[in-house]
């Protein structure tokens, strides 16, 4: 069963599940951005320390995400990537 970002949110204190690799997968850009409340930033944590599919995608997302970032920032370098790179 899948759950939304609104019924994570919504677990009472205290209260625990154990997240599936298709909600943990669907959370890692929101966690990367740190959209993520206590609870649901600490179960999704939980999750990836313990499996490592969903580990390898947030790393993988995580470069990407962080070279984007860099390459948005880099203002010498072009717009014309192909001519760059030759």
């Amino acid at each position: 069963m899948q759950r939304s970002t609104e019924e994570i949110s919504e677990l009472q204190e205290g209260e625990r599940f154990i997240m599936t690799c298709e909600e943990t997968q669907r959370l890692i850009k929101p966690y990367i951005r740190g959209e993520l409340k206590t609870e649901e930033a600490a179960e999704f944590a939980e999750h990836v320390s313990g499996c490592k599919q969903c580990k390898d995608e947030l790393e993988v997302s995580y470069c990407l995400t962080t070279a984007i970032r860099q390459l948005n920032e880099d203002e010498e370098f072009s717009g014309n990537y192909i001519q760059e790179l030759n």
